[in-house]
C-alpha cells in the first residue's frame, strides 16, 4: 500500500469524525473500529479535556493524528496528521545483527517512520507507540529496525531514543559527531546500520 493511500485513508478517518449524523456516544473507540474496518483506533495522548491524538492502525500501518473535539456536540473543530509508522511483529532467527544472545525471538520490526514535521516530538511518541506494540504483541519490548536515509541520516534520533547496534565502529562515528554537535559528514550518511532497543530500555527486565 502506498503512502499516498495511506493518508487517503488518514484523510477518510478525520472525514468520519466530522459527520452531523453521528452522534457523539455513536463515536466510541470500537464503534469507529468496525465502521472504518481497522484493527484498531487508539486514543494515545490526552493533552486537555477537549485534545486528544489518535492512532488509527491499518494493516501493519499506524496513522498518528491530533483532533479536537467539542465535548457537547461532539463535532471535530481541528484536526492535524502527525505521522507514520509501519512496523509488525517479527520471528528473527539465528541473526547476530540486533539481540546477539537470542537465537530465535519475536521482535517488533520498524520497517518505517516519518514525521510530518520534524523537532515536535512526533519520532518519540511514534517511538513510544513501537514499545507498547512490542509489548502488546509478545515481543517483550524487543524493537529493532534498519536506520538508512541519506538525504536526512537517522542514527542521532535512533541513539537519543537509546537505540544500539553491532557495529560498534560506526556508533562510535556517530556519538563522536552527535556529541560535537555536528551533522553526519557526507561520506557516512549512505550507511544502512541494524539497530536494536535493548530490553532495559522498554522497561522489559533481561
Amino acid at each position: 500500500m502506498s503512502m499516498t493511500s495511506i493518508f487517503e485513508i488518514s484523510k477518510n478517518i478525520l472525514k468520519f469524525f466530522q459527520m452531523p449524523e453521528l452522534s457523539y456516544k455513536y463515536r466510541k473507540l470500537e464503534n469507529i473500529k468496525r465502521i472504518l474496518k481497522v484493527h484498531s483506533l487508539l486514543e494515545i495522548k490526552q493533552f486537555n479535556k477537549n485534545t486528544n491524538e489518535i492512532v488509527a492502525k491499518v494493516g501493519d500501518n499506524y496513522l498518528l493524528s491530533e483532533v479536537k473535539l467539542d465535548n457537547k456536540t461532539g463535532k471535530i473543530t481541528y484536526s492535524k496528521q502527525l505521522g507514520r509508522l509501519k512496523g509488525y511483529k517479527y520471528l528473527v532467527r539465528g541473526c547476530e545483527e540486533y539481540y546477539p544472545d537470542k537465537d530465535i525471538y519475536h521482535s517488533f520490526y520498524i520497517s518505517r517512520i516519518k514525521a510530518k514535521e520534524m523537532r515536535k516530538g512526533i519520532g518519540t511518541k511514534l517511538i513510544n507507540l513501537a514499545k507498547a506494540e512490542s509489548r502488546r504483541y509478545d515481543c517483550d519490548g524487543r524493537i529493532h529496525l534498519d536506520a538508512v536515509n541519506e538525504s536526512n541520516p537517522p542514527f542521532y534520533f535512533y541513539r537519543k531514543m537509546g537505540f544500539n547496534s553491532q557495529d560498534k565502529q560506526k556508533i562510535e562515528i556517530i556519538d563522536k559527531y552527535r556529541a560535537l554537535g555536528e551533522p553526519l559528514p557526507q561520506k557516512y550518511r549512505k550507511w544502512c546500520l541494524a539497530m536494536y532497543l535493548p530490553e532495559n530500555k522498554t522497561g522489559i527486565r533481561i
